[in-house]
């Protein structure tokens, strides 16, 4: 459960802490009082972006904290230990504490634990522990290209579709190559001599990134180099050049002093003899530092010269190959030494790719028969669910259905008629039949359908479903989806947009009996589901010192049946909607509700 959410300085909330329960927890408040920024806050907590538009005026940043309790054989500590995140537990619960922060330049940082994380790891941490439900989730819900996306939720092995992606990718991205090859070799042969010309340039001048930076970091550095070895030879002139060098002038004081010191006998002369003396032999020692500094930094004007005109070839071939860097320079030595191949030479080159190509297709093939398998099981697995959901939500009797139909045919084969190896023709031929019904999903699209009410034909969402019948659809989806899930949080995002009455007590009570099994949060304006709350908090703005800023308050029993009371008969609360509003909560208290979600 996540135990505090601690928000400073984000939107219309200055700072703003909240101690959750580990139940049923509702949130409730006018439109515009800052609902959805609570949302916001927790969504960005958990990975995703806010711009700094979000931060309050007067702040140098935004920062949302989270704590969170949960057993210590939850997924998400497997997560933790494989970053090298420390945890703490006490009592069979681990603690993890997530901080995360956008400053005014829209730079975030993120930090569990105390230790800093990247983006990817407070993302993979984040689902395991909260998962957002919120209005948009309808939206998409009228879209059939989302469907497939969903039904996949429900498939009791997801590695097959993981993999059938990963290999549909790599698979059309080599295709691309090779029509890219065949184009270019239809074109090239008209002008071979100019491509042999291009090549042997490159292959004339070697270019290589080891290289080209040596080249550039001495151009660089040039300047300075050429300065220090000035100023070193300088230097050295000064102190051993000729006979009026410092050094030398300095040893023939040391030799005057100890004649003297040998004539006269005087303790302060035979010091200030041995003084110099020292001085001399520090001098020395310098002058050895100075001339091997001046021996490592050799560089001569003929060599930086030379630097300089390596990097002005480096950047005339960028111009020729419309290039930006060394990487894209080889790149295009690659491909025109393949364009230059003989004819011969490229065919055999095209078979071996062919090969490849038709290797991944067949495997293609096989997972996508899987996963269609998969998804006829989920199908079912999903229309039982939900048309029970829908019964109990006040839709006895509808149909919840799955669409089927086959990808659009994409792809033919390839035109390799410039090429007299018949294999290459089977080849291509093969791959395009494995191929033609495949696309990015695999071998099938969905869309899901509903008959509201008994006798009426099945036709897609969008023409016959509601609002409230989409929120329905949406609820008993996910009511479905999170059965058997990990999570440890379910946030509600006023899903129950569009229904009211005895439909939204339904829905109060579905929502209790999640919060048996998961903490949930949801924010709603329907008193109906509000009386089902363990903990019922309020959210509302308030000007101090002429601005406005969003507060949370955690509501009392009496509070709480004030502002029901409010939510049934508006802003003036009568002593009528007072009894209306407990008599509610203690209907809503005599319910039993179910330890074990019921599917």
């Amino acid at each position: 459960m996540i135990h505090r959410l601690n928000i400073q300085g984000m939107a219309i909330i200055e700072e703003l802490s909240i101690d959750f329960s580990s139940g049923f927890n509702v949130i409730t408040g006018e439109t515009g009082a800052g609902k959805s920024i609570l949302i916001r806050a927790l969504s960005f907590l958990l990975g995703q972006k806010v711009g700094p538009d979000m931060i309050r005026k007067g702040f140098e940043s935004s920062t949302v904290t989270g704590e969170f309790f949960l057993g210590v054989k939850h997924d998400v500590f497997e997560c933790l230990k494989k970053a090298g995140i420390p945890f703490e537990v006490t009592e069979g619960l681990g603690t993890i504490v997530i901080r995360r922060q956008v400053n005014t330049k829209g730079r975030a940082s993120a930090w569990i634990n105390d230790c800093p994380v990247t983006q990817v790891t407070l993302k993979e941490v984040g689902l395991n522990l909260v998962d957002i439900f919120g209005q948009h989730d309808n939206q998409k819900l009228m879209k059939p290209e989302f469907h497939l996306s969903y039904l996949d939720q429900f498939v009791s092995d997801p590695k097959p579709l993981k993999e059938y992606k990963q290999k549909y990718r790599s698979c059309t991205e080599a295709l691309r190559e090779v029509e890219s090859i065949l184009v270019d070799f239809h074109s090239g042969r008209r002008d071979l001599d100019y491509r042999l010309f291009r090549l042997k340039e490159l292959e004339d001048f070697e270019p290589a990134l080891e290289d080209y930076q040596e080249v550039r970091d001495l151009t660089d550095n040039s300047r300075a180099a050429l300065e220090l070895n000035e100023g070193l030879a300088s230097v050295l002139q000064i102190l051993e050049t000729g006979q009026d060098s410092v050094n030398g002038r300095l040893w023939e004081s040391v030799k005057k002093l100890s004649r003297l010191a040998d004539k006269v006998s005087n303790a302060s002369l035979r010091e200030m003899k041995n003084k110099a003396e020292g001085l001399a032999s520090e001098l020395d020692s310098l002058g050895f530092e100075l001339s091997r500094l001046a021996g490592v930094s050799d560089l001569d004007e003929k060599s930086i010269e030379e630097a300089h005109q390596r990097l002005f070839g480096y950047q005339e071939l960028f111009r020729k190959h419309s290039v930006n860097d060394v990487e894209g320079l080889l790149r295009e030595y690659e491909k025109l030494n393949l364009e230059c191949l003989s004819q011969e030479a490229l065919g055999e080159k095209l078979e071996d790719e062919l090969k490849k190509i038709l290797e991944t297709a067949q495997e293609l093939e096989g997972l996508a028969r899987e996963i269609s398998t998969l998804r006829l099981k989920a199908a079912h697995k999903i229309k039982k669910m939900v048309e029970k959901e829908l019964a109990d939500l006040a839709m006895p009797g509808s149909v919840f259905d799955i669409l089927w139909e086959n990808t659009d045919p994409k792809r033919g084969s390839l035109d390799v008629s410039c090429f007299e190896k018949k294999a290459l023709s089977q080849l291509s031929e093969k791959i395009a039949a494995l191929l033609e019904p495949l696309g990015s999903d695999g071998l099938e699209k969905a869309e899901f359908m509903l008959a509201a009410n008994p006798g009426e034909p099945v036709l897609p969402l969008l023409r016959v479903a509601s609002g409230g019948e989409l929120s329905r659809i949406m609820l008993a989806l996910k009511k479905a989806l999170v059965a058997d899930a990990d999570t440890c949080v379910l946030v509600f995002d006023e899903i129950d947009t569009g229904i009211s009455g005895r439909v939204a007590d339904v829905v109060g009570k579905k929502m209790k009996s999640l919060a048996s099994q998961f903490q949930v949060i949801c924010i709603s304006h329907l008193p109906q589901v509000a009386v089902y709350a363990d903990t019922h908090f309020l959210v509302h703005k308030k000007s101090k010192t002429d601005r406005t800023q969003s507060t949370l308050l955690k509501l009392t029993s009496a509070e709480s049946t004030a502002e029901i009371a409010r939510l049934l008969s508006g802003s003036e609360v009568s002593k009528a909607g007072l009894m209306n509003a407990k008599a509610l909560m203690d209907k809503a208290k005599k319910q039993k509700t179910s330890t074990k979600i019921s599917l």
